[in-house]
């Protein structure tokens, strides 16, 4: 799967401070985290449970905003929100799929959805098979979201995204195991 056409993402981070308000205080959940995520690499964070790995990804992706201090750097510029958010993809822990749609159906939604043309165009269902086959899903295309494994539905979530080709991925427990993973394509 090629994404060589796509712009090239450095991300980096640092001094990142974050507090959340408990009672009449805050508790600090990040403190000075610094770090970079580069173009080509995949990167992962690890860490024991509530150490503030999915919080950093949130702040990193964009979906946390306030009580935070330090510096996010896109390609050494301070990072513009409105336009990295339409550069990257969040995939969630939980998935949110439809679960009578087969594999095929939903793929062909997300690509109307998502790159808006139907998957009667030869070059989105080339597109389509392309990705299930690099995430080992061709042999799922006919059965029912709700028959998948946990691992098959993660992977149809990560297919979702690589519709669209986005330059950098967030996957939070894409393994199903304490695992946060950036990718910049």
């Amino acid at each position: 799967m090629s994404f060589s056409w796509r712009t090239r993402i450095n991300l980096k981070f640092s001094e990142l401070t974050y507090d959340v308000p408990k009672d009449k205080e805050s508790k600090r959940i990040l403190k000075g985290v610094s770090g970079r995520f580069l173009s080509g690499q995949i990167s992962a964070i690890l860490g024991p449970s509530g150490a503030g790995k999915t919080t950093l990804m949130n702040i990193l992706a964009g979906h946390k905003k306030m009580k935070i201090s330090g510096e996010i750097l896109v390609n050494g510029k301070p990072r513009c929100l409105k336009s990295f958010q339409k550069q990257s993809c969040y995939i969630m822990q939980d998935e949110h799929l439809l679960k009578y749609l087969t594999v095929q159906e939903s793929m062909d939604a997300a690509a109307a959805l998502k790159i808006g043309k139907s998957c009667q165009d030869l070059s989105v269902k080339s597109t389509i098979d392309e990705i299930l086959s690099a995430l080992g899903l061709e042999e799922t295309k006919d059965t029912r979201v709700s028959n998948l494994s946990g691992g098959e539905r993660k992977r149809l979530s990560i297919a979702f995204e690589f519709l669209s080709k986005p330059p950098i991925m967030f996957l939070d427990e894409p393994t199903r195991c304490d695992m946060k993973f950036f990718i910049c394509i």
